[in-house]
């Protein structure tokens, strides 16, 4: 008799004559040739019937198979999980933050509340000025001499004071 071994630690023993698994006390069924007329005292070897024995490794070998298939996926299943919960999170990220900066930037209703000073910027190109270094001239001191040209706020003259 002789056993193989499985990769799921499971044996199968048969025996080696016949190829056919033992009888339930675990003895295997004997040949016995006698020598008589027409027999030359040689055994016949019967050609080994491993029809259970390749459906058993086809088994085994199914199983693995599927061990091998169950330790690919689960780590892809874990990453791909990871992965969406990674992308999923950004996406709200951004969302929420495009949000947020929309808000800060919308027109603000005057009738409701006064603007605060924190709400508006002032124009860089204007520096304040201090009232004592500008001179007020009235308008009948002025004398316009050439028009030069137009501007943001009107028609620019040279003249005199």
């Amino acid at each position: 008799m002789a056993c193989s071994p499985f990769p799921n630690n499971t044996y199968i023993c048969l025996c080696t004559h016949d190829s056919f698994p033992p009888s339930a006390n675990g003895t295997c069924r004997r040949n016995v040739v006698t020598v008589g007329p027409g027999v030359d005292g040689r055994i016949p070897v019967m050609p080994p019937r491993n029809t259970s024995l390749d459906s058993q490794k086809k088994e085994a070998a199914e199983i693995t198979i599927d061990y091998a298939r169950i330790n690919f996926m689960v780590p892809s299943i874990f990453v791909g999980i990871i992965s969406f919960v990674l992308l999923a999170s950004i996406v709200a990220y951004c969302r929420r933050r495009s949000r947020r900066n929309a808000a800060q930037a919308s027109p603000i209703n005057l009738k409701q509340s006064l603007l605060v000073a924190e709400r508006y910027a002032p124009n860089p190109q204007y520096s304040t000025c201090s009232a004592a270094g500008v001179p007020v001239l009235r308008k009948e001191t002025l004398s316009f001499l050439k028009e030069v040209g137009e501007g943001c706020f009107g028609k620019v003259f040279k003249g005199e004071f």
